[in-house]
């Protein structure tokens, strides 16, 4: 669950339409300051960084690249949170 959806699942699993689920990302993305994360990754894998330029295939890859990378960077937030783990 990524930035308080209960019910987000993987593009396949949802049945919602790609771009259903690009402009959720979007939204979820602007309220929670992290468009940069965004906008980098869609210049990174794509060579743009203009959003509107993507077709519904790179629009599908970027939702699935976005979640991965923000699940791993609540991941390592968490864990800096609570500390170094004993040895």
């Amino acid at each position: 669950m990524l930035l308080g959806d209960p019910h987000d699942k993987g593009p396949a699993d949802s049945g919602w339409s790609v771009d259903w689920r690009f402009h959720q990302l979007l939204m979820k993305l602007k309220r929670q300051d992290l468009m940069p994360l965004l906008v980098r990754l869609a210049r990174y894998r794509f060579g743009t960084s203009e959003l509107s330029l993507l077709t519904r295939q790179q629009k599908a890859m970027l939702v699935i690249d976005c979640e991965r990378e923000l699940a791993v960077t609540m991941s390592d937030k968490g864990q800096r949170q609570r500390g170094p783990k004993p040895s």
